[in-house]
Parts: C-alpha cells; structure tokens; sequence
C-alpha cells in the first residue's frame, strides 16, 4: 500500500504525506468516544485563511458526551479544538453539522432537556472556536432532532430533521430556518401518513423569478405496510409549495429493498437536476451504495454500487457531490460518494467516483484506514474550491476505530485530505465496486405516486444556553 506508514501513538495521530498530497489525522482525548459528522469543509473566510473545520461528537454516550469542534491547518496539524456542553446541565449533546458565517461557524447539535426530550440547537462561535451565543428549539410534547444544517446565499441557515412522538413510534419530517443570529423565522413538519425523516438538504440556485433558492431534502419514508422508501422534498424558501413551480414531496424504492437518502447535491448543469446517494438493503446483496441522479419531481437514473454476490460485503453511502475541480481520477461531471465498505470484521472508510451519464458507472473507488485492525467509516466530505488557499483534492471526515490510537482510546474524529493526482502520494488501497444499472427507480420504474407536502407549525422556545471548555491548549 504505498504511502502508508505507521505513527507512535499521540493525542493527536497524524500519517501525512504532505499538504499537497495525502494525509489523515485522528482527532480527540483518550479513553472516550470521539467522532466526526456532517459538512466537513475548507475554512474560506476566517483568518489567516486556509485549513478545514469538522464537527462531532466527544465522550461517552452514557456519561455526558459534547459537541466537539476541530480546526486545523491546510496538512491536518490542529489548530484548536474544544468541547461545548449545549445544555449546560451535565446531558447528551451531540454534534451534528457546521456550516462557515462571516464571523465564525454555526454548529448544529441535538440535546436532552431535563425530561429526556430531544432538541436540536444552534451554536455560534467565532474564528477561534470562542462561544458567541446558543440558540435552542424545541417541540413541546415531542422530540425534535436536527440533522442538518446549512448557510443559505442571503445569511439565513436552515436545518432539517424529524419531529418524533415521545411515547410511540409517530416520525415527521421537519425543516426550520433562522436568521443569521439563530432566531426563529419559520419551522414546519411534513407528514404523508407513515414515518417519515430528513437527513440532509441544500439550497437550490434561485429560480429565475427568485432571490432566495429553493430548499431540497432528502430521507427517508417508512409507509403504514411495505419497505422503507427515498425521500425528496423540493419546498420554496420559506418550506411551502406556492404555486405555479417545481415543488414536490415525492418518495420512491424498490417493494424488495428498504433505501434511504443520506445525501443530495445540485449539479452545475441543469437546474432541475440533482444528485442523491444513500444506502439500499435488500434481499441477495445486503447493503450496498445507492446512488441517483435525476429531478426530485420526476424520473431519475440509478445504480446500485458494490461488491456483487457473493462477496460478503456491505456498502454505505453518506455524502455525495460532483467534481468542481477535474483532474486525472476525477473528470469533469463526474460525482463523488463518501460512506464505508465492510467486509467480514473490518470497516473501511471509502470514496467512490462515479460517472453521471445515462448509466452511473463507478469509475473508481478508494479504501482509507488501518488494515491491520481497524474500523472507518467516512460521514462527509467537500472539495477545495479552485483558487482557495488550500491544496487541490477532497476532504473527508468521520471516525476511527483502530490500533494506531493509545490504549483505552476506543475512537476518534478522523480526517483525509486525499489528492485525486496519481502522481500525489497515497494513503489507502484502490476498490473497484460493481454496479447495478436500472435497479432503482427511474421515471417509468418503481415511482411511486406523489403525496403532497402537509405542512403545520411547530410550537418553539429559544433559549440561551452554553458552556465551553478547550480540549487540548
């Protein structure tokens, strides 16, 4: 495997290959928990510039775990990292997505109030990780969950999720947005009679009649009988469906498997086309990557990517975007999939291209990790901009289980820089998926009907309410 090596054991683990070429780090204080989650990304605008910001989740579940936060430099050295205990009482905190302001960061985070109820938060901080303000909502009666979070063209940020009943199984899916201070502008759920959940969403590119773009978020649909379905919701800036325009809540799968959407992407070209990628479960091939492409209100392309039977493997996918800088491993057009392949006992993190013609074709895949005995699972990842001040490639983020850690550190946040040159050096081992044309829905396969969007206010408190600490000096 060229280019990996091993490394003495350290708070902070790094095996680098240089800033302009391949490296991992694995981030967090020994003996807990630590993980990354969603919207890794390149540092643009805070000073002196450059470096990648990832957020996460540190200690143990049962014993008052905190949202983390990561900064570091352009070759993955760190530059700050602290834990933020949203509720201040000695609860679950977990964090769940970071988006870059013109100050600082918003992070996303899900907590237990004093009851066991669930509610999301909107933590500000500036450019050195120093607490600006917390903003909370929540449900009263229900849970509410975030699990997203971005930061619209205008200022706003926007978040999606689920609103669950507290006693019985009852999910709604639920956008909100805020100002950009975190104050509530508006908060809606979205109930088509079964079970029904947001993961991830965008801001689409206005319209030619808007300012604002629309919002697309895409999850999952349990129905009253039958398999779990993909969800796609396109709603207008303020989560409704004015008519005339292409709003729609629409759910789609094969009656064999149960697919769920954990990841959706507007492409450069068309503006009604989209990009989504998530995982499919079904009968003969396990899990393996779900990937489509196509326009939330009609028909799409699609594939399913992994090893074929009867290799006993599992493929994940959880994060997907297309190529904005193209280079020898990642033409122009193509997508890029972020999730983890399992295979017996190990996990490995793992990247796959893939083309966006008429059939998606993997054009290549990437195994990250510690081979030896390890676990890695990659949740996000974004590209370098062309011209920012970091080095060409993508950046990805998740968590680690793995030998190369002290004693007694179970796992870690963990984060690649992987440059797609052949000719940069390496950190992982290459993987040629199989695919499964067709065996998704397209516009004339497996749609299902439209449900409208249904749509109702959600009751909502904001609080004030932090405690920080630095993890490391």
């Amino acid at each position: 495997m060229a280019g990996k090596k091993l490394f003495a054991p350290s708070l902070v683990l790094a095996l680098s290959a240089g800033a302009a070429g391949a490296w991992e780090f694995a981030y967090g204080p020994p003996s807990i928990l630590d993980e990354g989650a969603r919207r890794v990304s390149p540092v643009l605008s805070c000073p002196p510039g450059g470096g990648y910001v990832a957020v996460g989740t540190t200690g143990v579940f049962s014993a008052d775990p905190d949202v983390y936060l990561v900064r570091t430099d352009n070759s993955g050295a760190r530059v700050w990292e602290f834990a933020y205990d949203v509720n201040a009482a000695g609860l679950v905190n977990q964090g769940v997505a970071v988006a870059e302001t013109p100050g600082g960061f918003a992070i996303l985070s899900n907590s237990f109030d004093s009851t066991g109820v669930w509610f999301p938060a909107i933590t500000l901080v500036d450019c050195d990780g120093g607490h600006l303000l917390t903003q909370a909502y929540g449900h009263p009666g229900r849970h509410l969950m975030g699990r997203d979070l971005i930061r619209a063209a205008n200022g706003d940020l926007a978040v999606a999720g689920l609103s669950a009943a507290i006693v019985g199984a009852a999910e709604d899916a639920f956008l909100m947005r805020t100002d950009p201070a975190g104050l509530l502008l508006w908060n809606k759920i979205y109930d088509a009679g079964g079970q029904e959940a947001f993961n991830a969403l965008i801001e689409a590119r206005p319209l030619p009649v808007q300012v604002v773009g629309d919002l697309v978020a895409v999850g999952r649909y349990q129905p009253p009988s039958g398999s779990r379905q993909g969800l796609v919701a396109r709603v207008d800036p303020n989560g409704g469906a004015t008519a005339p325009g292409p709003w729609c809540m629409v759910h789609h799968g094969l009656t064999v498997s149960n697919d769920v959407y954990n990841s959706v992407a507007q492409i450069t070209g068309p503006p009604s086309e989209f990009l989504f990628a998530g995982t499919t479960t079904g009968p003969g091939w396990g899990d393996d990557i779900w990937v489509a492409r196509g326009n939330p209100c009609a028909g799409f392309a699609a594939s399913r990517i992994g090893d074929p039977p009867p290799a006993a493997t599992s493929e994940q996918g959880f994060d997907i975007r297309e190529v904005q800088v193209p280079g020898p491993g990642a033409p122009a057009g193509s997508m890029v999939i972020a999730g983890a392949r399992m295979a017996g006992v190990s996990t490995h993190a793992a990247l796959v291209f893939v083309s966006t013609g008429a059939v998606l074709v993997p054009l290549g895949g990437k195994l990250f990790g510690d081979f030896a005995a390890g676990s890695e699972v990659f949740r996000s990842l974004a590209e370098n901009p062309a011209g920012a001040p970091q080095p060409p490639g993508f950046i990805l983020a998740g968590l680690t289980r793995t030998d190369w850690a002290p004693a007694g550190d179970p796992q870690d946040l963990y984060l690649v820089h992987f440059d797609p040159d052949p000719g940069a050096p390496s950190c992982h081992d290459e993987w040629l998926p199989a695919h499964e044309p067709g065996s998704l829905p397209t516009a004339g396969l497996g749609l299902l009907p439209w449900f409208p969007v249904v749509e109702g206010p959600i009751p909502t408190w904001v609080t004030d309410l932090s405690e920080e600490h630095p993890i490391c000096p």
